[in-house]
């Protein structure tokens, strides 16, 4: 070919003046026009240092150099990151580092390294931090010549790879690389929602087992009161039972595991137990004064049951029937990061030497064991004027079980 003409005659020339074995790569041209590879190789022989004479072998490497061109070909429109590499040993044979000879552009998008910068260097000069293990495993590659396979992490390119590495020459390596950081990161959350399953079921488990005793405590310490009638039992515990499911209905209509909006669970349950008594007393109104205020699934029950009991006594005794009347209700956080719960309302109250706490309803038992022992609140009230409950707790005494990004 013409421009390998030119080529070829300046290495024999640069192989004479500087007395080398010659080494020559061209094409050339047949008669039927096909195009041949030749590698020529040479010994001058010189007298007097003037060249005389030069022997040497002509080879057919078409063969080599299609197989060369199609293997660069395949590499570089490979989608699995190809990189070869030269070991390199510290005195006592210890793998300390490698060097870049080769990357293909598929190895370059998967690690961020580019070839005209990496080429030459080592991996401790393009990436201080990289684990010894990556160095130590292709060490023994180049030492045993046993091809290996695995999946490792890169702290310094913050992905997951899966490395198939195999002895290329003496003291060289190379590695098939692919990225399989989403896989593994959808493997990972597989692994967290299943374990976030077994939470959840035994979250559930225990909520019912909760519920269920708490029924069954109200059923066994209402039976003991001889004076309580079925009708009012039957109405009393499925009110119960409905402020306790109302709160599940909160946490499935937000979407949460463990948090409750308090002010939005007040108001749903007082305006069902007002809406129960529509017929007997049809003109009580409810004044509400609520803060925003989060809190724990277990709070909120308890809290919950303590706001049926006051709320319906109100409605039950406190207004005569078809009259009318107002219970307030306020509900905030105090300068003491406490939650302060007030209800009142301005029925015909008690007398006005009445102790609640001697008093032999099953719900004031409820209030005050509540809020005393499990929310390890204080439960006062003021009878002077209606009736008024002023109820004060910090919302720690219960710990987080659940994570709402389950």
């Amino acid at each position: 070919m013409p421009e390998d003409r030119e080529i070829a005659k300046k290495n024999i020339t640069d192989a004479i003046e500087k007395k080398m074995d010659l080494e020559n790569e061209y094409r050339i041209s047949g008669k039927n026009g096909a195009i041949k590879w030749i590698r020529a190789t040479g010994q001058i022989f010189y007298e007097k240092n003037v060249p005389v004479r030069m022997t040497g072998l002509c080879m057919d490497i078409t063969q080599s150099k299609l197989s060369a061109e199609k293997y660069k070909l395949v590499l570089e429109n490979a989608t699995v990151g190809f990189a070869d590499h030269e070991m390199i040993f510290d005195d006592n044979g210890n793998p300390v580092d490698y060097r870049f000879l080769e990357l293909n552009p598929a190895f370059e998008n998967m690690t961020g390294l580019r070839s005209e910068h990496t080429v030459g260097k080592t991996v401790k000069e393009m990436l201080p931090g990289t684990e010894q293990y990556w160095i130590d495993t292709y060490g023994d590659v180049v030492k045993t010549g046993m091809a290996v396979s695995y999946e490792n992490f890169s702290k310094e390119l913050e992905k997951y790879y899966q490395v198939w590495a195999f002895r290329s020459g003496i003291n060289k390596f190379a590695v098939f690389v692919t990225d399989v950081t989403e896989r593994k990161e959808y493997e990972q959350k597989i692994k967290s929602a299943l374990k976030d399953k077994e939470i959840l079921l035994r979250e559930l488990y225990h909520r019912t087992k909760n519920n269920m005793q708490i029924i069954s405590s109200y059923l066994h310490l209402q039976s003991l009161k001889k004076d309580m009638d079925l009708n009012s039992l039957v109405s009393d515990t499925v009110s119960r039972i409905y402020t306790m499911s109302l709160v599940h209905e909160r946490l499935q209509r937000t979407h949460s595991l463990s948090d409750i909006n308090l002010g939005d669970y007040m108001r749903d349950l007082v305006e069902s137990i007002k809406s129960s008594y529509s017929i007997s007393v049809p003109d009580v109104s409810v004044y509400y004064e609520i803060d925003v205020i989060n809190t724990l699934f277990d709070i909120a029950l308890s809290l919950g049951l303590v706001v049926n009991e006051i709320i319906t006594n109100s409605f039950k005794h406190a207004f005569k029937k078809n009259g009318k009347g107002n219970i307030f209700i306020n509900l905030y956080r105090n300068a003491n990061d406490e939650i302060l719960l007030i209800i009142s309302d301005n029925g015909k109250g008690f007398p006005k030497d009445a102790d609640l706490r001697k008093s032999n309803s099953f719900g004031m038992e409820i209030i005050f064991d509540i809020v005393e022992k499990q929310l390890q609140g204080t439960a006062n009230y003021d009878i002077t004027d209606g009736m008024k409950w002023i109820i004060t707790f910090k919302d720690n005494v219960y710990r987080k079980r659940v994570d709402d990004d389950l």
